[in-house]
């Protein structure tokens, strides 16, 4: 995932208009985003600002159930705050190739167990959750089918967690082995592998956080195949869990109710086969872009890495040479010497100021050194016509129009 991280970073820092235009410096750098407004444009166009979930029940004699589904399904989505965990996720997938969801269930009680503790007070109790997961910390098994997730042998999520929390979770083993991470960042090789100088002071702050809060990396790894969990510690050689994977599915042992009969439920289930979840992972990929070769397409912000960089540089230059070259006015001498204040009134005329002079075609000429070449204003035209063809949004996806409805829209 190396080179894949170093993309992604490069093109969140266009985003965050971090250029580099070769020979002039940050402060001459005419900072024109065209990731922002088509970032805004393809979110807008992809995700609905109230979502809402539509049930049909086709079973003869229970239609009426379709509106309790439904108005069971929007609320949970409302009490999972999912609208926003999603919005991110695509923002993840337009710069970092996938953006992630995680699934699971969030236990009663005030008691943090899920990992990485810090999603609990937001989570609501005793109910599912759904949460993004940083692209940067998800890593896919390389042998994964470009189209199908579920066939992937494994998924690790690596995650960053308070250590106090860790040792007084009862879940883990071997916890007194679990060391938290160092200031010299020997226990967290993954974050920053590929940092710029650019980063430093940031990489100082978020290295003196973690360790100053005692914070622990931890790997936890969905393995699908043997349907386990296991999770890592750095520092610890063995895992500190290894167990059947929660999502498993099952069938609840019932026994006859003594009294009438009817078979009651023990609150003891056994094996089903399968999972729960589609594909035998808690997590969804959302990504815009296919390809042969992986799981992971090309971020579509790197389709218009390069026009970006061109309209920056272009209208950069442009406007270097207009500061940098002055205009100036050759005059011929015989005008001085048939008006001293000639050169006073022209640096001091007001605009419409009429100037008498011998012969306004011979007398005086404009040097203009700050004309840039005449085919860059062209070259500027091309990018952007070029990248409206890469990721063209739709007036009507994005709602454009005084009709359009959400359907309009979702069908475009």
């Amino acid at each position: 995932m190396r080179q894949r991280h170093k993309t992604w970073r490069r093109l969140l820092k266009t985003y965050e208009l971090d250029f580099d235009v070769p020979g002039l410096d940050d402060d001459k750098i005419v900072k024109i985003s065209r990731m922002y407004p088509l970032a805004r444009q393809i979110i807008a166009s992809v995700s609905f600002n109230y979502p809402h979930v539509f049930f049909k029940v086709e079973e003869p004699g229970r239609e009426f159930a379709a509106e309790i589904l439904e108005r069971v399904a929007n609320a949970a989505l409302e009490q999972m705050d999912a609208k926003r965990e999603v919005q991110q996720a695509i923002f993840d997938a337009l710069f970092c190739s996938v953006g992630w969801l995680k699934f699971g269930y969030n236990p009663p009680g005030d008691k943090d167990i899920v990992a990485p503790y810090t999603i609990n007070d937001e989570a609501e109790n005793d109910f599912p959750y759904v949460h993004r997961v940083s692209p940067f910390n998800i890593y896919l098994d390389p042998l994964t089918p470009p189209h199908k997730m579920s066939s992937a042998r494994y998924i690790i999520e690596k995650m960053v967690v308070p250590l106090e929390f860790v040792r007084e979770d009862s879940r883990f083993v071997n916890r007194r082995q679990i060391q938290p991470m160092s200031d010299d960042g020997s226990q967290d090789t993954f974050l920053y592998e590929t940092q710029d100088a650019e980063y430093s002071d940031e990489h100082d702050a978020v290295t003196s956080a973690k360790v100053r809060g005692q914070m622990v990396c931890l790997y936890e790894v969905h393995d699908r195949l043997h349907k386990k969990r296991i999770t890592f510690a750095d520092g610890v050689t063995e895992p500190i869990e290894e167990v059947d994977h929660p999502m498993l599915a099952m069938e609840p042992v019932t026994q006859p109710d003594p009294f009438t009969g009817e078979p009651m439920m023990t609150g003891e289930f056994q094996p089903a086969g399968g999972y729960l979840v589609d594909g035998g992972f808690p997590y969804h990929a959302l990504k815009f872009d296919q390809t042969e070769r992986s799981f992971y397409g090309e971020p579509p912000m790197a389709y218009v890495e390069d026009t970006q960089s061109l309209i920056v540089e272009s209208v950069s230059r442009r406007a270097d040479l207009l500061k940098r070259f002055q205009r100036i006015v050759l005059a011929s001498r015989r005008e001085r010497e048939a008006n001293q204040d000639i050169g006073d009134t022209l640096e001091t005329g007001r605009d419409g100021e009429i100037i008498w002079v011998e012969d306004p075609n011979t007398s005086m000429r404009e040097m203009n050194f700050g004309n840039p070449p005449p085919d860059q204003l062209g070259i500027e035209s091309d990018a952007r016509s070029y990248e409206e063809q890469s990721l063209n949004v739709s007036q009507l996806a994005m709602g454009g129009g005084p009709k359009v409805t959400a359907t309009q829209a979702s069908l475009q």
